[in-house]
């Protein structure tokens, strides 16, 4: 089950899990929509992400675990709280070897940029979009990120940020992400260091292709 972590209090301390159960279609915080097509929303609350803890942990699936080699969607809806490094999603663990491998989405207004990480077995591969569209406090925004054929991009509000070329970044973006089982993927939350959302998300969506 995917469950949302509240380590704040203010709906109590255990986790929460987000089912289907007792809301009508208007409502539901979750959704498949179809095969490897996920969406997760408040329905008509968006989520609250405190910034110091709070997070989104969907456990771990095989589907989950090749966003470096496949080709997979990522959007949401998001309005920032803080002018911080704030991640959208991240996956991935701590260690050595197969166990290290990660990859981590986020904002980062103080860098002047967005950015894609890669991780593995120590070594990484950062893909940067030098812009801060879609970093102003206290507004809606929209992202799509998208790997297609190799390629990344990101459009924030509908516009393009640009496209970057996997082959060209460095050995972590080809790797097999697959060994690294047993991680969740993570909403609002790096997935791996000290790294939180600050803010609102609503009608997020992965997809893999």
């Amino acid at each position: 089950d995917t469950t949302f972590v509240d380590s704040a209090g203010t709906i109590g301390q255990s986790a929460k899990t987000i089912t289907n159960i007792g809301h009508g279609a208007s409502t539901r915080p979750t959704l498949q929509t179809g095969t490897d097509d996920y969406a997760l929303s408040g329905g008509s609350d968006a989520i609250n992400f405190d910034g110091s803890n709070d997070y989104i942990l969907i456990p771990y699936h095989k589907d989950l675990t090749d966003f470096n080699i496949k080709d997979f969607t990522f959007e949401t809806w998001y309005k920032l709280s803080d002018t911080g490094t704030n991640p959208l999603f991240g996956r991935g663990g701590s260690g050595t070897a197969s166990t290290s491998t990660q990859i981590t989405f986020w904002s980062e207004p103080g860098g002047s940029r967005w950015r894609l990480r890669y991780n593995s077995d120590g070594s990484s591969a950062n893909f940067d979009w030098a812009s801060t569209a879609g970093q102003l406090n206290n507004i809606w925004h929209h992202a799509v990120l998208q790997r297609y054929k190799g390629k990344l991009h990101l459009f924030i509000n509908g516009i393009s940020l640009g496209t970057e070329i996997i082959a060209t970044e460095g050995s972590p973006a080809a790797e097999s992400f697959g060994s690294s089982t047993g991680y969740g993927l993570y909403i609002g939350y790096d997935g791996y260091g000290s790294e939180y959302f600050k803010g609102y998300m609503d009608e997020i969506r992965i997809s893999k292709m």
